[in-house]
Formats: C-alpha cells, structure tokens, sequence
C-alpha cells in the first residue's frame, strides 16, 4: 500500500460537458480497429469528426500516404466538431466499457476539441468512466 496521499483527480474530471453523443460500442470500437490501422505510427492520431447524427472515425499516415474513414450513425444534435486522441487510448477505453448495457451504447461527453472527453456506458451505473485527453491536430 502507498502511504501518501494521492493527488486530486477529481479536479480533472469534468463535472459538466456542453455536447454528447450516443454510439454503440462495438460498431465504434471495431471502426477504430480497423482505422488504427492506417493511422501514422508515430502520432496514432485517431479522428472522430462528429456532426449531426453522425460520427466519421478517420486515420492518416501522412508520410505513406494511407488513409482510411469509417461512418457510423449516433444521437447527436450538436454543431459539428473534431476531436482527435491516440488511438491505442481510445482503443482501450472503448474495450474496457463493452458489455456494460444491454444495448451496448456509450455516451461521449466533451466542450471542445482541446478538453477531456468523457466516455461512460449508457446505464445507471455513473461510477465507471473512461477519461481521455485530446492531442492536437498535425
């Protein structure tokens, strides 16, 4: 056991998110899957351009010249926006929220496309999150 106290986490966590969509999991997941694959292997920048009921998950490698884009529907109404993550951590985050509903959905929480977004399972359950940090654009 550590015997320190730990660090304030809290204060990272947004408590309010102005957009959220709904998507299901698994569609989201296995289109980042495949994506990832084209994506460039030194930022595994992963781009999720989300516009009205829709979500278009792309990846570039600039340098080969590869690219690749999967759309998916969801529930949004928001304006439309960019955000952009490493891949392997949205990978991840995605895996570890499967099976938590029925329906297998997920809701993404953000204000814009340089603060946390929130990844949490479609059910009563508001203790199981995934928290992940953007990165820049290229």
């Amino acid at each position: 056991l550590i015997d320190e106290k730990f660090p304030p986490y809290d204060s990272v966590i947004p408590q309010e998110t102005e957009y959220k969509l709904i998507v299901e999991q698994k569609a989201l997941l296995d289109a980042v899957k495949r994506v990832f694959i084209v994506a460039s292997e030194l930022s595994k920048q992963i781009e999720l351009s989300v516009e009205p009921n829709k979500i278009t998950i792309i990846g570039e490698d600039e340098d080969s010249g590869t690219k690749g884009a999967e759309t998916l529907e969801c529930e949004y109404d928001g304006d439309p926006i960019s955000l952009a993550f490493n891949g392997k951590y949205l990978e991840e985050a995605l895996e570890a929220l499967g099976g938590e509903t029925e329906e297998n959905l997920i809701e993404i929480g953000f204000t814009s496309s340089t603060k946390p977004a929130l990844f949490t399972p479609k059910t009563e359950r508001p203790e199981l999150l995934m928290l992940i940090m953007p990165i820049r654009f290229k």
